[in-house]
């Protein structure tokens, strides 16, 4: 019975080549998922940037520009602690309030929104190029905190970068939140900063109403 037994070696040796090629199927397919989902955090490619975006970032920058260059010429931090207005003309002063009416207040919101959005875009495409997007993102941050940091401490005390880091981390406790949820906290947040910061911006702007 030569030929059943080769028939039987036959065929166990292709369960075994099936079963083989199986297990190597699934280790590639687990291995080169894993390499997917573990791509080294790069900056994007030019082709990938939001042009619009990055104008959105240069007009903001600009107006912030306008708004710090009288901090950068005049000691404002000393005269602000010493209630001493700095604009001795009415046209000084007409100057100062529109750019703190017109100017700061929309650059800053504009430049807040435009740090909202480029969350949204680097957690999404965190999520889907890593298993750790969260991780990513907490380093991505700390490194803004230590720009702010180096910057208050050693270049100009009216840094921004640190209060947008420390924002940064709070951000994570709404990735995946409904709009609805987001629309609350908002909303929360607006009106409790608004309560806590009127008192301080009250008298400061009746005084400069007065002077006008």
């Amino acid at each position: 019975f030569p030929s059943h037994d080769r028939q039987a070696n036959q065929d166990t040796d292709g369960d075994n080549r099936g079963t083989r090629i199986a297990q190597v199927v699934e280790e590639q397919s687990i291995t080169g998922s894993h390499i997917k989902s573990d791509l080294p955090a790069k900056p994007i490619l030019g082709n990938e940037r939001i042009i619009l975006l990055d104008c959105l970032r240069g007009f903001a920058l600009l107006g912030i520009l306008i708004i710090n260059i009288v901090g950068f010429a005049l000691p404002i931090i000393y005269s602000e602690s010493m209630k001493i207005s700095l604009a001795e003309t009415w046209y000084d002063q007409l100057a100062e309030n529109f750019a703190a009416y017109f100017v700061q207040g929309k650059f800053y919101t504009l430049f807040s929104l435009l740090f909202g959005v480029g969350f949204v875009i680097f957690i999404e495409k965190a999520f889907a190029r890593s298993t750790h997007p969260r991780f990513l993102f907490v380093r991505r941050i700390t490194v803004l905190l230590l720009f702010g940091i180096t910057n208050a401490f050693l270049l100009w005390w009216g840094d921004i970068l640190i209060t947008y880091a420390l924002c940064g981390f709070f951000l994570l406790f709404f990735v995946r939140a409904k709009p609805i949820s987001l629309f609350i906290w908002a909303g929360a947040l607006l009106l409790t900063m608004s309560a806590l910061l009127l008192p301080l911006v009250q008298e400061p702007l009746e005084n400069n109403l007065e002077q006008i």
